[in-house]
């Protein structure tokens, strides 16, 4: 743990735990509260947050923090099915048809190893925290007509829309600034990079703005395009190691799935993340017929 006298510990302490009981909201459909301890944390973590250089082990990374986050059951999901077959997509279209794309979402909890001495989370804490509260207004807006999709007796509001945008437009200063800090600080992170760009495009689509919604797509793809590189390369490598591994018996040695385990863990995403970037392909195809 870190030492008790150190004036970052209870900041990040407190912060952390406000993080994940904010997570827990989120996937369980209370997303106000959720923001209103986001608020809290971060109102708590931002003085201290450069205290200490965040800490770069596989445990502490983002990357392995949204990895882990996916794999965290939480009672009462109400986010449990990111990717919509075709039939749910229509009940959805019926219930509010400027929610027909998909929209990451997974909040991303803290590492157990934050709170040990010498894995100081740094700003890497800073931006989970942000992206928790761009992703807790983003969904906060779309909430009631996902509730009208899971509960066939559930009627969302058809009031209020001026709520609605202000939610949105809160989500969307919140993502840009993640990005934002991610490039400031070189914390990157691709699964992070293709949720922001699928999730800013989705908010630039539902209010109208075209351009930097296709601008969106664009950066959404070469996202996956980059995945679907890095993974085949991935394969390559992991296939040449157990060639070289096998015994005399024949037996192949075993091989560490650790780094890449998650890209299967992830294909329903990734189904919902192509969903969204093919119509940049079909945007492209119809204004070269034209």
């Amino acid at each position: 743990m870190f030492p008790l006298f150190d004036k970052a510990y209870k900041p990040s302490l407190m912060a952390q735990l406000l993080n994940d009981e904010a997570a827990l909201l989120i996937r369980q459909g209370d997303c106000e509260q959720a923001i209103t301890h986001l608020i809290k944390a971060l109102r708590l973590y931002e003085g201290v947050a450069d205290s200490y250089e965040a800490c770069s082990c596989h445990h502490c990374r983002l990357e392995s923090c949204i990895a882990r986050s996916k794999r965290t059951p939480v009672q009462n999901d109400c986010f449990f099915s990111p990717c919509l077959d075709e039939s749910e997509q229509e009940v959805q279209r019926t219930a509010n048809p400027t929610s027909s794309g998909y929209i990451y979402s997974q909040p991303i909890f803290c590492a157990p190893t934050f709170s040990h001495e010498g894995h100081h989370p740094g700003v890497t804490l800073m931006m989970i925290i942000i992206f928790n509260l761009a992703l807790a207004h983003h969904l906060d807006s779309i909430l009631p007509y996902q509730q009208a999709r899971v509960l066939p007796f559930f009627s969302p509001p058809s009031s209020d829309p001026q709520r609605h945008h202000t939610r949105l437009g809160k989500a969307l200063q919140l993502y840009e600034l993640f990005y934002q800090l991610q490039m400031e600080r070189e914390i990157f992170s691709t699964q992070a990079m293709l949720a922001v760009a699928n999730n800013v495009g989705e908010i630039h689509r539902i209010v109208g703005n075209q351009i930097k919604y296709k601008l969106c797509l664009e950066h959404l793809m070469s996202c996956i395009m980059l995945v679907v590189e890095d993974h085949r390369e991935s394969s390559i490598n992991q296939d040449l190691d157990s060639s070289s591994s096998r015994g005399v018996n024949g037996r192949v040695g075993r091989r560490s799935s650790h780094q890449h385990g998650d890209f299967s863990s992830r294909s329903e995403e990734m189904q919902g993340f192509l969903r969204n970037a093919s119509k940049l392909v079909l945007h492209n195809n119809c204004a070269g017929a034209a």
